[in-house]
């Protein structure tokens, strides 16, 4: 019990130290305000069952109204607090199912979620993006036994339907728990596929219902492909670099290598009881939605690390717990595929550690604009990533109009204008 409490304090710090200045100095993110904030005050529950881009984002929504019981003031905080204690609460849900595992990884599954490599830091301490860091306990009904004990089982499932409800994989994931609920053997395992399920058809309920340019782009080549594979999902994730070759069929070339490794990773020893095969059957659904979402204007600046690096985090996730699982598979791999598993996470390793930590976002203070906010009265506020919430007021009950906050607007000019 001491070891795993210890665990924890680090999973912790180490998330705290990915974007220490959400924490100490917490800011609004993009979507935290012009979505999650201004719809929970709006609609208030209502804004639950509301999609923004062609999907529902549940755990955003829950974190948005409960806040709303505060002061408008400690928004940013309990927004950025609310992203780490999730974040957290990930990395136990995936440790619930990792204590069995010997060795390293059992607490390597839970770390690779808090600690794979990504360039741009984003996701990190961020509402708006904490669906990129829960989507990958989307497979723990693929990988796992659920607990026994019936409080514990309606937990779990209650967490998938949660996790399932807030990210679009969701619905890339939904044929393989189909698969998963149809032929598992373990009974009580269904009770949190269906909760997966659950979410999932939500979720693609939700984008069969979207407008076309928000959820689907045009296809590219095959070659574009081989090439977005091998600079992403492998010299991103190993940390190449410089090494990566930078002509289209060298990138096309490591792209085809880089995916027969992966197979023969995911094959190896066979069907039954392999865990590695869901893995890589929920990667390449990762990685086709990934695709589907690619507006054809963005095509070629994928293929760049400085670009839409959290499209790929959640499949970098996945790549680590299968290079663990090979890692510590004697039984189906030689001691030299075992060794190279185990260079692998080391060069994943130093890949996260040379981006680990991100740069401050600025500080638009918002606290200067919580009496326009208290009041409902209408308000532009600065906020990162250099967006303008514009906020519209709510109308008074008496049918009063209300009036702009004049003060307020200029302290966003002054912070704005930093």
């Amino acid at each position: 019990m001491a070891i795993l409490g210890a665990a924890w304090l680090v999973y912790g710090a180490l998330l705290f130290a990915r974007r220490p200045d959400a924490l100490i100095h917490p800011q609004m993110w993009a979507e935290d305000a012009v979505v999650f904030f201004d719809q929970a005050d709006r609609l208030g529950v209502r804004s639950l069952v509301r999609p923004n881009a062609g999907y529902f984002h549940t755990l955003p929504r829950c974190v948005a109204l409960l806040a709303g019981g505060f002061d408008p003031a400690a928004a940013p905080a309990f927004y950025n607090y609310a992203a780490w204690a999730i974040g957290l609460a990930a990395a136990a849900l995936v440790g619930s199912w990792s204590a069995g595992e010997r060795g390293v990884a059992r607490f390597g599954f839970p770390l690779a979620l808090l600690c794979a490599p990504h360039l741009s830091q984003e996701i990190f301490l961020s509402l708006t993006n904490i669906q990129w860091v829960v989507a990958p306990c989307l497979l723990l009904p693929l990988l796992a036994d659920p607990p026994r004990r019936p409080a514990g089982l309606a937990g779990y499932a209650g967490a998938m339907v949660l996790i399932a409800g807030t990210t679009p994989f969701a619905s890339a994931l939904l044929p393989l728990w189909v698969v998963r609920l149809i032929w598992g053997r373990n009974t009580a395992n269904r009770v949190p596929l269906a909760g997966a399920i659950l979410g999932g058809l939500a979720q693609v309920g939700a984008l069969a219902t979207a407008s076309r340019g928000e959820v689907a782009a045009s296809f590219m080549s095959v070659g574009y492909y081989f090439r977005l594979i091998g600079n992403r999902l492998i010299a991103d994730t190993l940390g190449l670099g410089g090494l990566w070759p930078s002509h289209p069929v060298g990138q096309m070339v490591g792209g085809v290598v880089g995916l027969g490794l992966l197979a023969a990773a995911t094959v190896g020893g066979g069907w039954r009881g392999n865990r590695r095969i869901w893995l890589g059957g929920a990667m390449g659904a990762f990685f086709l939605a990934v695709v589907w979402r690619i507006h054809p204007g963005d095509a070629r600046a994928m293929l760049d690390s400085t670009f839409g690096d959290r499209y790929f985090y959640c499949i970098r996730v996945l790549l680590l717990w299968l290079v663990l699982l090979v890692a510590g598979d004697a039984r189906n791999f030689g001691r030299g595929s075992r060794i190279a598993a185990v260079g692998v996470l080391v060069l994943a390793a130093v890949a996260s550690a040379r981006s680990f930590t991100a740069e401050a976002w600025l500080d638009y203070h918002w606290e200067r604009y919580a009496g326009a906010l208290r009041a409902g009265r209408p308000v532009d506020i600065p906020i990162n990533p250099d967006w303008v919430y514009h906020y519209g007021g709510r109308p008074a009950e008496t049918g009063v109009k209300a009036q702009p906050a004049v003060d307020d607007r200029s302290g966003a000019g002054q912070a704005a204008g930093r």
